[in-house]
């Protein structure tokens, strides 16, 4: 049988002050007990109802149906960096007037995907764009890392941020099709804006100028934000 030393001080303070109620105390192996005026004592009996951060972070998540897919969730053996991508939404889906009549209505011109990223503290979105076109650079160029993307929000509300990356384009003349990719690096007060707010519109700035687009998931950042805080 484990025996249990209860600090005597903690007797002799009870019977010092008079005191006629219960005091904790701590045993030699660290378990915490209730001493009480009469000498007796008991265990102190956690409360199971207090839910660590971390878990109430968790439930929180459950509740509001995050639903957290990742690509990429690991940390790097060299420097202890954390990384996590989310698994990529579909922000765009969009055709130009007059595609549907010639290729049918499944043929979809334009997909743009983006997925939430976090390095440590550092977050970004990063975009990869498919247009089923050889000549989609010739209309539009390329994006700049000074080119914006601005979106409008459901209430009316903008959010405007330059993309970090340029990118010319990858251009696949056998399969017609033109591929970019960028990315995005999010301020608090993006981040306050994209994870609450439906976005309605998004406008891309490309080298030759500009297309409005219709978002094809509105609520894309409001799930992938909170998987990366």
């Amino acid at each position: 049988m484990i025996k249990y030393t209860i600090t005597i001080f903690m007797l002799c303070t009870i019977l010092a002050t008079g005191l006629a109620q219960d005091q904790q105390a701590t045993t030699d192996d660290g378990q915490k007990v209730i001493l009480k005026p009469d000498f007796t004592w008991k265990y102190l009996k956690e409360d199971s109802t207090k839910v660590p951060d971390r878990a109430k972070i968790a439930i929180s998540n459950e509740q509001n149906n995050y639903d957290c897919k990742y690509k990429i969730n690991e940390v790097d053996e060299f420097t202890n960096s954390k990384k996590v991508v989310l698994e990529p939404s579909t922000l765009i889906k969009y055709t130009p007037e007059g595609m549907h009549k010639r290729y049918g209505k499944k043929y979809v011109y334009l997909e743009c995907y983006a997925s939430a990223a976090s390095v440590d503290k550092t977050k970004v979105i990063y975009f990869n764009w498919l247009f089923k076109s050889k000549d989609f650079y010739k209309t539009f160029g390329s994006i700049s890392s000074n080119s914006k993307i601005i979106f409008k929000f459901k209430d009316g509300e903008t959010l405007e941020i330059s993309f970090a990356k340029s990118d010319s384009g990858d251009t696949d003349y056998d399969r017609s099709r033109t591929t970019y990719s960028s990315y995005i690096v999010l301020e608090d007060d993006h981040l306050d804006l994209l994870k609450t707010k439906l976005i309605d519109k998004i406008r891309i700035y490309w080298r030759k100028g500009y297309d409005n687009y219709d978002a094809f998931e509105p609520d894309a950042f409001i799930n992938q934000l909170p998987c990366i805080e």
